[in-house]
């Protein structure tokens, strides 16, 4: 079984967020995202927690301070 591709794509504040497959790619883009570039470290990032779903913005440099909080 092969993995799904991942895309970065960009809200249009400039947040990004990494989206696995191009179904849920395909679903964002009218919904005014766009295909993006890695992020920079500062960049602000979108994460969503694994348990319970919530989904806030980070900037990229802190998501290693953040992962043991799920």
């Amino acid at each position: 079984m092969t993995s799904k591709k991942t895309y970065w794509m960009a809200d249009g504040q400039g947040a990004v967020a990494l989206v696995e497959g191009a179904e849920e790619r395909d679903r964002l883009i009218p919904l005014g995202w766009a295909d993006s570039e890695p992020p920079a470290p500062d960049q602000q990032v979108w994460m969503r927690h694994a348990e319970h779903g919530g989904r806030a913005k980070f900037p990229l440099a802190s998501v290693e301070l953040w992962r043991p909080r799920g």
